[in-house]
């Protein structure tokens, strides 16, 4: 059962998974560089922030916020993800969950450019 712990996530993590979500959401061009959002005074990928939200103790026992729930919700396209996403709709999952489309953006990306001749 999901829960809101009496130990919260940090603000400052709070604030920089929810600006990674609509990052991701907004990141339309296929072969942009990963977007980036501030943490503790510096530019993290949204990939790094993501890998720290999962290493939060409690990050399996709180849900998301129902604002990013919806927009990372929205963002996935593959079903498997919004099933995964909608049942366990706690920061670890769905830390993991929206580095799966991280992932998966920054390989389609580099299929593109290789078929393009890029490097």
């Amino acid at each position: 059962m999901i829960e809101q712990t009496s130990d919260p996530i940090p603000q400052d993590l709070y604030d920089a998974f929810s600006s990674a979500v609509r990052e991701y959401a907004e990141w339309t061009q296929l072969i942009a560089p990963e977007p980036q959002v501030s943490f503790e005074s510096r530019q993290c990928a949204i990939s790094e922030i993501c890998e720290m939200v999962m290493m939060w103790p409690k990050a399996k026992k709180t849900g998301l916020p129902d604002s990013d729930f919806n927009v990372l919700y929205d963002s996935a396209r593959d079903r498997g993800l919004k099933e995964k996403i909608g049942r366990f709709s706690n920061y670890y999952v769905c830390a993991s969950c929206l580095l799966e489309l991280i992932d998966g953006r920054k390989e389609l990306a580099r299929q593109i450019k290789e078929r393009r001749g890029d490097r």
